[in-house]
C-alpha cells in the first residue's frame, strides 16, 4: 500500500488537513480508551469532579495566563471577541434571556480566577449578574461607524480576572430592525471552538423561549461534563512518563533553534512586552487558492502544509534568517465530552524548518510537511509544561519558543440563528491587543482565502505589515508557478535592495527576481479605454481600488443590485447595451470590455437565460433566479458541480428589456416565457431545474409549465425552499420593501407615504446600513425594486401545483419549521426529503456544505427517471 494512504504517517497527514477543530472531533472518535498509548497509567475518560465548596484546579493553560495578566494587569491582548450584525424583528429581552441561560448552564461563564499562594484556582460562583448592555444609537448621524467604535472599546478593554463573569455582551440599535451585537471574553474562559458552541447554543435558546416563552422540558441537554472537570482530569491524565516521553521528543525537536525570529522591526522592541496590537485584513485571490490546492494535490501536502510553508519562505526572506519557528494552535478538546463545553482548551504547537541549504519551495514542503506531521502527533503536551521543560532563554521582551504564530481554519466558527432576522458575522475595527510579535491568521470561507495579520505595534506599523500581506500573496503567486524555485531567489521583500542571492550557476535563462513590494502579480492594469471604463464604474459602485484586468465582479463583493448600477452606468458612458447577462457571462474587466468592445451600439434580443458555466454532453441544468433577481448564489455550487454538464441561469431582466415595464405578471406567465427562452437554450428534453430558496418556487412554475406543453422533465431540485404560505396574495409596495429588503424600515413606517416617498426613505435606510452604495440614484434605485416588485407578486399569488416528482434538500435537524409539512399541503405528484448537514440556510450554496449539496444534486440528476412528467418530447 501507498505509504501516503496507510499507517500512521498517512493518518497523521490526512488529520493534517483539517482545521484544528476537525481534527480533534475525527481524533476523539477513533481513539479507544487506550488510544493515546496510556492505558493503565492515567484516566481515560473525564468525570465530573466532586463540588465540595474548595477552589478547583486551573487548567496549565489559564495557569499561564493567569502569569501573563499579572506581569500586565488589565491588558487586552488575550480578549476574545465576536460580533454579529441582526437584521429583522429581534426581541432584546429573549437574547438577554438567552445569555442568562447559558450562564447557568456553564460555569466558566461565571468563573473567576485567584492565587492560593502555591497554585492558581477556578472560583465558581453560584451565580452572577449578566453582562449586558443596551446602546441606542439609532438618531446618530453615522450609526453604524458609533456602534463599531463601542464594541472596539469593548474590545480593547481588559478583564480582572479575579472577578466574574470574565466577558461581556452588548447589542447596539442603530435602527428599528437592525442591530450590532458584540461578544467579548477574556481568553482564559473561551476559544475559537467555544466561541461557536456560545452562539450555537445562544440562538437554540433564543429560538425556544420565542417558540415556547416556558418550554416543559430542557431546550438543550445537560452538559456531561463543566471547565473545571476538564482542569482536574487534565492533571491526572499528564503523569510523569507521559510528560517526560513528551519533553524528550520536543528537546530533540527544538535542538539549537533560535531563542527568536529576528524579524525585521520598525522600532527597538521594548524591555517587555505591553501586548498593545492591531489587525490587518487582506484577501488572496481566488486564482491563488486554487493554484495552492492544486500545488498541495500534486505534491501529496495538505492546503494547511503549503500555505504554512509560503509563509516559512515569506518569513525566511524577510528576515534573513534560515532557521525558523513558527507556532500553530490544536484545539485541545480530546474527549468527546469536552466537544460542547465552552472553556480555554486550545494548545501551540511548534513547527521548525530550516532553509539553510538553499532548498527549492518544493522540498521546503516536504519538510514542513514532515515536521508538522511529528508536532501534530506529539500535541499532547501543554505549551506551558513544554516551555518549563525546554527552559528557553526567558526574556521579558519576547515570547518563548516561537514569536509568530500561523492560524488555519477550513470551517466556520459557529453560527448564531434566530428567528426572524438575517445575522451575518462582522469584523470590528479594534487595537484590542497582540498575543504575539506577529500572528497570521487564514481562513477559507466560500471559496475564498481571508487573512488577517494581528501584530505587535510596539515593533511595527501598520504600513509594514500591509506590505507584508501583499509580499505573501507575491511569494504565493511565485512558488505556485514555480514549486521548484529555490527559496533564495524568491522576490526581496525590502525595497530598494538587491536580491540576496543570484541565480544559480548554469541556469542561463533565470531572471533576476523583481524587488520591492508590490501588487499581486496577477494584477494587470487596464490597457485600454474599454477596461479602463469597466474598471473606473466597478471602482465607483464597488468601493474597491485599484482594480486589474483579471479581477472578477463577484470576487470583488459584488452582487445583483450593485451589478445593475454597473451595467446601467456602463451602458450610459459607452453607448453600448449591457446588460446583467452580459455582466453574469463575462465577470472579469477583460471579458466585459472585450464583449463592449465588439457589441453593436443597438440593442441586442432581451436575454432570459445566462451560461453560468459550460459542461459537457450530459442534459444541461437550468437554476431558476429568487425574488430578488440574483443568480450569483450560484456560482459556488456550480463551481462544485464540475463541468459534465452546461449549466444556466435564468433571469427576468429581458422583461425589462430596452426599458420596457412589464406591468403586472403571474407566475403562470412568468414561467411560461422562461419555458420558452430554456427551450431555445435546449430544444429537448429532459429538463433539469433547480432553485435555492424563493428560486425554488420559481423552478417549480417552470417545470409545471414544460409538462404541460408536452415536454419531458426530468429533476426539479428545491434546495431549503419554503411554499410561502403567510404572504398576502396581494401585496402593496410597502409589504414588499420591507419583507425583502432587510434594510428597509418596518412595513408601518411606509404605510401612509406615496410610492416615491417609499422608496425614497428605504434607499435612504440602505445607505446608511451600507447596504446600498452611497452614489446610487433614485431611478436606479426605483428600477431595482420593480424587479422586486414583478417577482414578489407573482410569488405571493402563486399556489404550486406539479404532477411530477420534486426532490426537497433541507437542513438537517432544523427546529423552527418542517418544510416537507407545509409542502405537502400543495398538489405535487411526489414530494422526495433529503437532510443536508449544513449549519445555516445560506450554506447551502456558501462554505462547507457547498460540496455536500453538489454531490446531493448530482445524483438527483443522475437518477432522474425518464418521463417523469412530460410527454417526451
Amino acid at each position: 500500500m501507498n505509504e501516503a494512504t496507510s499507517g500512521p504517517s498517512g493518518l497523521a497527514e490526512r488529520l493534517a488537513a483539517l482545521s484544528p477543530q476537525a481534527r480533534e472531533l475525527v481524533l476523539r472518535r477513533m481513539r479507544g480508551p487506550a488510544g493515546d498509548g496510556t492505558a493503565g497509567t492515567s484516566p481515560a475518560d473525564p468525570r465530573p469532579a466532586p463540588r465540595t465548596g474548595a477552589p478547583l484546579p486551573a487548567s496549565f493553560a489559564q495557569e499561564r495566563l493567569w502569569l501573563l495578566d499579572r506581569l500586565r494587569p488589565d491588558s487586552a491582548a488575550y480578549v476574545v471577541s465576536t460580533a454579529g450584525r441582526l437584521r429583522g424583528d429581534l426581541d432584546a429581552d429573549r437574547l438577554r434571556a438567552g445569555l442568562a441561560d447559558l450562564t447557568g448552564r456553564h460555569e466558566i461563564l461565571r468563573t473567576s480566577l485567584a492565587w492560593t499562594g502555591d497554585r492558581t484556582v477556578q472560583i465558581v460562583h453560584d451565580s452572577v449578574a449578566v453582562p449586558w448592555e443596551v446602546t441606542d444609537l439609532s438618531d446618530a448621524p453615522d450609526p453604524r461607524a458609533a456602534a463599531e467604535r463601542i464594541l472596539a472599546g469593548d474590545v480593547e478593554r481588559g478583564f480582572d480576572l479575579t472577578a466574574a463573569p470574565l466577558w461581556r455582551a452588548r447589542l447596539v440599535r442603530m435602527g428599528p430592525r437592525d442591530h450590532l451585537f458584540g461578544v467579548a471574553m477574556h481568553h482564559t474562559i473561551t476559544d475559537a471552538w467555544s466561541v461557536g458552541v456560545f452562539l450555537s447554543e445562544l440562538g437554540g435558546l433564543y429560538t425556544a423561549s420565542r417558540d415556547d416563552p416556558a418550554p416543559p422540558d430542557p431546550v438543550l441537554p445537560p452538559l456531561p461534563l463543566q471547565y473545571g472537570d476538564f482542569a482536574v482530569w487534565q492533571r491526572e491524565r499528564l503523569t510523569d512518563d507521559l510528560v517526560s516521553e513528551l519533553a524528550a521528543f520536543w528537546k530533540e525537536e527544538l535542538a539549537g533553534a533560535p531563542d527568536l525570529l529576528a524579524l525585521p522591526t520598525d522600532r527597538p522592541r521594548p524591555r517587555a512586552r505591553t501586548g498593545r496590537g492591531a489587525r490587518h485584513e487582506f484577501e488572496v485571490p481566488g486564482d491563488l487558492l486554487r493554484a495552492a490546492r492544486d500545488l498541495s494535490g500534486s505534491t501529496d501536502v495538505t492546503l494547511f502544509m503549503a500555505l504554512l510553508a509560503a509563509f516559512v519562505a515569506a518569513l525566511s526572506r524577510w528576515s534573513g534568517q534560515t532557521d525558523l519557528v513558527v507556532g500553530t494552535p490544536v484545539a485541545g478538546r480530546r474527549h468527546p465530552d469536552l466537544e460542547g463545553l465552552v472553556g480555554f482548551f486550545v494548545n501551540s504547537v511548534v513547527v521548525r524548518a530550516d532553509v539553510s541549504d538553499r532548498p527549492s519551495f518544493r522540498q521546503l514542503l516536504h519538510r514542513v510537511r514532515q515536521r508538522s506531521l511529528r508536532a501534530f502527533e506529539h500535541q499532547d503536551l501543554p505549551f506551558e509544561k513544554l516551555v518549563e521543560h525546554l527552559a528557553p532563554t526567558r526574556d521579558t521582551a519576547y515570547n518563548p519558543l516561537f514569536q509568530v504564530n500561523f492560524g488555519f481554519g477550513n470551517v466556520p466558527q459557529g453560527h448564531l440563528d434566530l428567528p426572524g432576522t438575517f445575522a451575518e458575522p462582522v469584523t470590528v475595527p479594534s487595537d484590542a491587543g497582540a498575543k504575539f510579535d506577529l500572528s497570521l491568521y487564514l481562513n477559507e470561507h466560500r471559496g475564498r482565502l481571508a487573512g488577517t495579520f494581528e501584530y505587535a505595534t510596539d515593533i511595527f506599523d501598520a504600513e509594514t505589515i500591509e506590505g507584508l500581506a501583499g509580499y505573501l500573496v507575491e511569494v504565493l503567486a511565485a512558488v505556485t508557478a514555480d514549486p521548484d524555485l529555490p527559496v533564495t531567489q524568491l522576490p526581496d521583500p525590502r525595497p530598494g535592495t538587491a536580491p540576496v542571492s543570484a541565480p544559480e550557476a548554469g541556469d542561463p535563462d533565470a531572471e533576476s527576481a523583481p524587488s520591492g513590494w508590490s501588487t499581486s502579480p496577477g494584477f494587470v492594469e487596464p490597457r485600454d479605454r474599454w477596461e479602463r471604463y469597466v474598471a473606473q464604474v466597478w471602482s465607483e459602485v464597488l468601493g474597491v481600488t485599484p482594480i486589474g484586468a483579471h479581477d472578477e465582479f463577484f470576487d470583488l463583493g459584488g452582487s445583483s443590485m450593485p451589478g445593475m448600477l454597473v451595467v446601467d452606468r456602463l451602458s450610459k458612458l459607452t453607448g453600448r447595451s449591457v446588460t446583467l447577462h452580459d455582466l453574469y457571462a463575462t465577470r472579469t474587466v477583460e471579458a466585459l470590455a472585450d464583449w463592449i468592445r465588439s457589441s453593436e451600439t443597438t440593442s441586442a434580443d432581451p436575454q432570459f437565460v445566462v451560461e453560468l458555466q459550460p459542461g459537457g454532453p450530459r442534459p444541461p441544468l437550468f437554476f431558476l433566479h429568487a425574488v430578488l433577481g440574483e443568480l450569483y448564489h450560484y456560482f459556488e455550487l456550480a463551481g462544485a458541480l464540475g463541468t459534465g454538464r452546461a449549466l444556466y441561469g435564468v433571469q427576468n431582466d429581458g422583461f425589462f428589456h430596452g426599458g420596457a415595464d412589464p406591468g403586472v405578471l403571474t407566475m403562470e406567465q412568468m414561467a411560461d416565457r422562461y419555458a420558452e427562452e430554456v427551450r431555445r437554450v435546449h430544444p429537448e428534453g429532459p429538463y433539469h431545474l433547480c432553485g435555492f430558496s424563493g428560486a425554488g418556487r420559481f423552478a417549480l412554475a417552470v417545470a409545471n409549465s414544460l409538462h404541460a406543453a408536452g415536454d419531458r422533465v426530468g429533476t426539479v431540485v428545491l434546495l431549503d425552499t419554503a411554499p410561502l404560505t403567510d404572504a398576502p396574495p396581494d401585496p402593496d409596495l410597502a409589504f414588499i420593501l420591507a419583507g425583502w429588503l432587510l434594510f428597509s424600515p418596518p412595513e408601518d413606517d411606509l404605510r401612509g407615504l406615496d410610492r416615491q416617498a417609499q422608496l425614497h426613505r428605504v434607499l435612504e435606510a440602505g445607505k446608511r446600513a451600507g447596504d446600498l452604495p452611497p452614489e446610487v440614484e433614485p431611478a436606479e434605485f426605483a428600477s431595482f425594486c420593480r424587479r422586486l416588485e414583478l417577482n414578489a407578486r407573482a410569488v405571493s399569488a402563486y399556489r404550486p401545483s406539479y404532477p411530477g416528482t420534486v426532490t426537497l434538500l433541507t437542513q438537517k435537524d432544523r427546529a423552527d419549521r418542517d418544510l416537507a409539512v407545509e409542502w405537502a399541503r400543495f398538489p405535487i405528484g411526489g414530494l422526495k426529503v433529503e437532510d443536508v448537514d449544513a449549519g445555516s440556510h445560506l450554506e447551502f450554496v456558501y462554505g462547507p456544505a457547498v460540496p455536500e449539496v453538489a454531490r446531493r444534486l448530482e445524483a438527483c440528476l443522475d437518477d432522474a427517471a425518464p418521463g417523469d412528467a412530460g410527454a417526451g418530447r
